[in-house]
């Protein structure tokens, strides 16, 4: 299945430089999440809920497990996952028509994503459109799912920080804990909502992909 992902400028570049495999969303049900419903135990990943074929992962809390004709029983809340393995992601970036640059060129695209565009548009006093309003024709990157898993979010490795497109510093990023850190400002940089922030540590999906170069999706 296609669907579409937004990325800021600064991801959009980690991806096109090939530095960002993976992306971190907040798991959230109806708005919520599965703090919000006190449930602050992680069960497992469902492939198949209710006759239908999809990724879940289920969440609980103490008094939801009990004893049922002598096995275990964990009444789980499960969150289904925002894309699954295989999907193809299509990347929603910052944006704007060329022929606001150019007005002989018409049904093309520029993005904030690249150098000249940007110079072009400060020049023009041209105003950006943000990416929540890209149309899927003038996507061009094409993300592939190539796996889904849940977790905390600071449950983040310094592998994985590097892999989310982190820069790494003169300092040295292969000091332990230095990666870890730059992700954690820079999660903070997106100004998260109050009990999405680092420091509440909130139950997100780890989604990785490999970019698909060239990829044709049926619109």
């Amino acid at each position: 299945m296609e669907r579409p992902i937004l990325f800021n400028t600064a991801m959009v570049q980690a991806i096109m430089a090939g530095n960002k495999t993976q992306t971190r969303r907040i798991v959230k049900r109806s708005g919520n999440t599965p703090d919000f419903y006190k449930r602050n135990k992680f069960h497992k990943l469902v492939d198949q809920l209710n006759n239908k074929t999809a990724l879940f992962a289920g969440f609980y809390k103490d008094s939801d497990v009990f004893m049922h004709e002598g096995k275990e029983v964990i009444d789980a809340l499960y969150f289904k996952a925002p894309c699954q393995v295989g999907d193809v992601l299509w990347v929603r970036e910052t944006w704007q028509h060329s022929e606001c640059f150019d007005s002989s060129v018409e049904n093309q695209y520029c993005y904030k994503e690249h150098d000249c565009d940007r110079e072009m548009a400060e020049a023009f006093k041209i105003k950006w459109k943000p990416s929540i309003h890209m149309p899927r024709k003038a996507a061009r990157i094409f993300l592939k799912v190539i796996n889904v898993r849940c977790e905390r979010l600071q449950d983040i490795t310094d592998i994985q920080a590097l892999s989310e497109g982190v820069k790494q510093n003169n300092l040295g990023d292969h000091l332990a804990g230095i990666p870890i850190k730059t992700f954690a400002e820079l999660w903070e940089s997106l100004k998260p909502e109050a009990g999405y922030t680092w420091f509440d540590n909130p139950w997100v999906w780890v989604i990785e992909f490999k970019r698909v170069e060239g990829l044709y999706v049926k619109q």
